[in-house]
């Protein structure tokens, strides 16, 4: 195990951790709505919005049947794409030299893995315009002309966590992809 202490595997164990947390973050966002009427949160929006939460108050609604909204698809795409990149470079650390006899390969499946991270972390960006789909979708109208409702109501809306999560995945698809450029150097004794 100690030959396995590296600074390349040290890079690539960071990059899939923040993987991993784009995994796990992918089931807290929430849409905010604040206007001056009311200031309420959608619930689990990335993999379909289930629980309204009335801020006022703190008290969570579960959406009923035809209410529930459905996942953010291309923030969804973007957060299985992270995953699959992630367990990809954590194999190929443990069981790299097992499956590929040629370091060549290796270093392309690994670039692969964080090409696939940096492309999920890219779509996870999109939460927000997907979750406006789903709305649209449900209203029987376009996106732009749900916009314009918003916009009339004087409505702000707001979801922060999937930003976070694009930028964590992008920095661990760069650390697996900038693991290969680096020398194999062990750092243990």
């Amino acid at each position: 195990m100690k030959d396995k202490l590296t600074l390349r595997n040290l890079l690539i164990c960071i990059g899939g951790f923040f993987g991993i947390l784009v995994f796990v973050f992918s089931f807290l966002p929430a849409v905010r709505y604040t206007n001056a009427m009311a200031d309420a949160e959608y619930l689990h929006i990335l993999w379909g919005a289930d629980a309204v939460k009335n801020m006022a108050n703190g008290k969570v609604e579960p959406l009923q049947g035809a209410d529930k909204l459905g996942p953010s698809v291309l923030a969804l795409v973007g957060t299985i794409l992270v995953i699959l990149g992630t367990v990809c470079a954590i194999v190929m650390i443990f069981l790299g030299e097992k499956i590929f006899k040629d370091e060549k390969i290796r270093k392309i499946v690994l670039f692969v893995a964080g090409g696939l991270i940096v492309l999920g972390g890219i779509f996870t960006f999109f939460t927000l315009e997907g979750f406006y789909s789903e709305v649209a979708k449900k209203a029987g109208i376009t996106v732009e002309q749900y916009k314009k409702q918003l916009e009339a109501a004087n409505t702000t809306v707001s979801c922060g966590l999937p930003i976070v999560s694009g930028i964590l995945a992008i920095l661990g698809g760069g650390a697996i992809i900038g693991s290969q450029f680096i020398p194999d150097k062990k750092l243990g004794k």
